[in-house]
């Protein structure tokens, strides 16, 4: 995998050294404008011991909707739409689309090493309402989007992830370095 240990100071001032492979996580520090990065290595250098003092925030887990969903607009349409999509139809396009992804491959990888289970069927859900709403395929690129979004806020806030063996380890590092803006 590409990502090795690294080392980086304290926030104390104190010249010890924290080293550990989240450090290679920084590029994915904004999530929808949250510092996710900060968050994640407070719990890691939590779970570990390490007298760090950071302060955790607390992060809200609420679902966030956007100006941009047509769902959020609309909630009128009916199955079958105008152009003929049906519920079973729109259903197989999202269904297809994260199934297919690359990014998400490696993700739900990481989930399948780790030996738990997730799911984004809520993702699906308005992927399909956005194609009832606005009878086409638009918004299914953001599907994918919030699907990637998804794993990396359940990945980065939750350092109980990184408890585990170093191909569990390995795995999130290679679905962090694949969802993660550059």
């Amino acid at each position: 995998t590409p990502f090795t240990m690294s080392c980086g100071c304290q926030d104390d001032g104190s010249a010890e050294e924290q080293c550990s492979i989240l450090n290679a996580v920084a590029t994915c520090d904004l999530v929808q404008g949250e510092d996710m990065t900060d968050g994640l290595l407070t719990a890691y250098i939590n779970s570990l011991g390490v007298g760090g003092k950071r302060r955790r925030r607390a992060v809200e887990d609420t679902p966030r909707t956007t100006a941009a969903s047509p769902a959020t607009t609309q909630t009128r349409a009916e199955w079958p739409t105008p152009s003929n999509w049906t519920e079973e139809r729109a259903t197989e396009v999202c269904e297809h689309a994260l199934d297919n992804n690359d990014n998400l491959n490696y993700c739900e990888q990481a989930v399948i090493v780790a030996n738990r289970t997730v799911s984004y069927d809520n993702i699906i859900s308005e992927c399909v309402q956005n194609i009832r709403i606005s009878d086409g395929t638009n918004y299914v690129p953001s599907a994918i989007a919030q699907a990637e979004q998804f794993y990396r806020s359940l990945f980065l806030r939750d350092a109980n992830w990184y408890q585990g063996s170093e191909a569990v380890q390995a795995a999130l590092m290679e679905c962090l370095h694949h969802t993660c803006p550059n």
